[in-house]
């Protein structure tokens, strides 16, 4: 029996010996010491450096350290904050990368140790330093230092825990606390500390083993102002309000010197300006051309004799070619052209996601610098991108150092702050247009906007509700200033005499074919019968062609010799009315409509990106 009873306590030793070898063995990894020291600053800045000791049960390429950036902090009297801290200066012994994680309500800093190409396995120490910004005292009566000393969510047991903790100057000592174990616990046992000076040391017993979702943590309560207030904010701040200050300004110097228009004197006129084209005109008016622009060429082309249009039902028609081009005119050359390049007739089908080249090319050819320099004097056209540059510059200031404590790159902050400036100011250009009508730059500023702040809400929320005040307020006098800067930069390009003196005339040919009475259009069709159509191309450039159709629904008009309809027998201005405007609304559609792309095969799910975790 006696011999019975002394191999079972051997086997019993044995068993108990082997207990902590084969629960190593169940870890990827287990930290078999974990030392912390930590220097309090006034400024209530925590510098920390761990030192870890870990032994890789399997081949491993390394650890990660998340760190808490956003704090949910619970006290023993049931009062909560939530603090959010930065991260500063962070640094290990070994190659790292960190990034910006969130899972729920957690938001924390992943810095992932070690090297891809490289295993480990058994016995590594790693260094982690970092400075933990925690910002100004969220206490009303107190100050408080209130700090987790080893991380809660670990997945391998923790042995041998070791802190110092360096106040910045003396203490209650009676008002110290210190825990650890589970979420809520307040274990002492085995936890010991000694204070030196204003030096916390504390050790747990080496047969304590901490386990997922244990800590150690520490509460000192302090004197109200023992730490200072912290000014954290930077020059960046600062130098964004200035920049963007001194653009408007500049904007406004610019203008004052350079961009301020003599005064158009308008004209009375019946007819547009000799030798120009519903295209030129639309240039000489506006500084500019767009799609519907070129597209008047075709009214303008057919009733010069060149084609024809036949309506071939309600959604539907087809483009003849009557003669070959013989003018001299190299956009509307260009544009012939490009309508007959396969053949002498072309259907609504045959445009569709092909013409639109052309109509590139004949842009191109109009609305060059060249032409630009005849409307516009060169000095006053070539200071918008020392505008641009200034407001971008002063929205990257804004956001860089805000993106950085949040992402822990500067990249961020100068993507951020190059698209919200870029967004800002062609939202801004929009609403200032005068060359596009009200309604539309209206409905153009709210989509720029609403764009924005769904881009704002995405990426740049969270950076900035967390960023100090005066880059809050910096922002804000950016996205104003920047107001400023687009006003008077829509305003800029000052006009020539020449150009000064075709827009009087375009304008007062406008007010005479928005204003026109029946009796003075009826003289005007006598003298030329052909007056109806000879203008119409041009008020499709001036965005008067439904009013000026209206007006002469009443007056005796001969039928186009360049319109068929699809009934021939008769012609009824009140029909061509609604022909033409829905053929110039297809065509339109048509001529400047581009293929769209189309992507190979997949599902939903099967590309780059997505998420998931595990071991390192």
């Amino acid at each position: 029996m006696k011999q019975l009873l002394t191999m079972f306590a051997f086997v019993f030793f044995l068993c108990l010996t082997a207990c902590p070898a084969m629960e190593a063995k169940a870890y990827d990894f287990t930290i078999d010491s974990y030392h912390v020291d930590m220097k309090v600053t006034k400024q209530n800045t925590y510098r920390v450096t761990e030192k870890l000791k870990v032994n890789f049960n399997v081949r491993r390429h390394g650890i990660y350290r998340d760190i808490p950036l956003l704090n949910h902090i619970e006290r023993k009297d049931g009062s909560k904050d939530t603090v959010m801290a930065k991260l500063e200066n962070v640094s290990c012994s070994d190659s790292f990368s960190s990034s910006r994680k969130k899972s729920g309500d957690a938001d924390y800093c992943r810095l992932q140790i070690g090297d891809k190409d490289q295993e480990i396995i058994g016995e590594k120490e790693y260094t982690i330093s970092f400075d933990y910004v925690m910002g100004n005292d969220v206490l009303a009566e107190n100050d408080e230092l209130y700090y987790n000393i080893i991380p809660t969510e670990h997945t391998s047991p923790i042995r041998n825990i070791t802190f110092s903790i360096e106040m910045p100057d003396t203490f209650d000592e009676k008002k110290l606390g210190m825990s650890y174990g589970s979420y809520g616990g307040e274990l002492l046992d085995g936890l010991t500390y000694r204070i030196e000076g204003r030096t916390i040391y504390g050790q747990l017993d080496p047969d304590i083993t901490l386990r997922n979702g244990d800590s150690v943590t520490v509460r000192l309560l302090l004197e109200e102002g023992y730490f200072k207030s912290t000014n954290t904010t930077s020059w960046f701040a600062y130098i964004s309000i200035a920049v963007a200050a001194f653009g408007a300004l500049i904007a406004f110097v610019l203008w004052y010197i350079y961009g301020r228009d003599d005064p158009v004197v308008e004209t009375v006129e019946f007819y547009p300006p000799n030798g120009l084209n519903s295209l030129e005109l639309a240039f000489a008016y506006k500084g500019t051309v767009d799609n519907k622009d070129v597209v008047s060429l075709l009214v303008f082309l057919a009733q010069k004799g060149y084609l024809r249009i036949l309506e071939k039902g309600k959604r539907d028609f087809t483009i003849e070619k009557v003669k070959e081009y013989d003018g001299f005119n190299e956009a509307e050359r260009k544009f012939f052209q490009g309508l007959f390049r396969k053949g002498n007739s072309v259907s609504k089908k045959d445009l569709t996601d092909s013409f639109y080249k052309t109509v590139n090319a004949v842009k191109a050819l109009v609305d060059n610098k060249e032409n630009k320099k005849v409307i516009y004097y060169a000095n006053s056209i070539n200071k918008g991108w020392i505008l641009w540059l200034l407001t971008i510059i002063s929205f990257v200031f804004a956001l860089i150092k805000p993106m950085k404590d949040y992402y822990f790159s500067i990249l961020p902050g100068l993507g951020a702050g190059v698209g919200l400036a870029v967004a800002a100011c062609l939202a801004y250009v929009c609403l200032f247009d005068e060359n596009v009508k009200i309604l539309a730059r209206i409905i153009t500023f709210v989509t720029i906007t609403a764009v924005g702040f769904v881009g704002f809400f995405i990426f740049l929320k969270e950076p900035v509700v967390y960023a100090d005040t005066w880059y809050k307020t910096s922002l804000i006098l950016d996205l104003i200033f920047a107001g400023v800067t687009m006003f008077f930069c829509s305003y800029m390009s000052k006009r020539t005499p020449y150009g000064t003196e075709i827009l009087g005339r375009i304008r007062g040919f406008r007010t005479f074919l928005d204003t026109a009475e029946k009796e003075r259009l009826e003289v005007l069709v006598n003298e030329e019968p052909q007056y109806f159509y000879n203008i119409l191309p041009y008020t499709y450039v001036l965005d008067l062609s439904d009013k000026w159709m209206k007006k002469f629904e009443g007056i005796s008009v001969e039928p186009p010799n360049w319109y068929y309809g699809s009934n021939h027998s008769m012609f009824d201005m009140v029909m061509f009315h609604h022909f033409m405007t829905s053929t110039m609304s297809q065509a339109t559609s048509s001529m400047t409509s581009t293929p769209s792309s189309s992507g190979g095969g997949g599902f939903s799910g099967g590309g780059s990106g997505g998420g998931g975790v595990g071991s390192w």
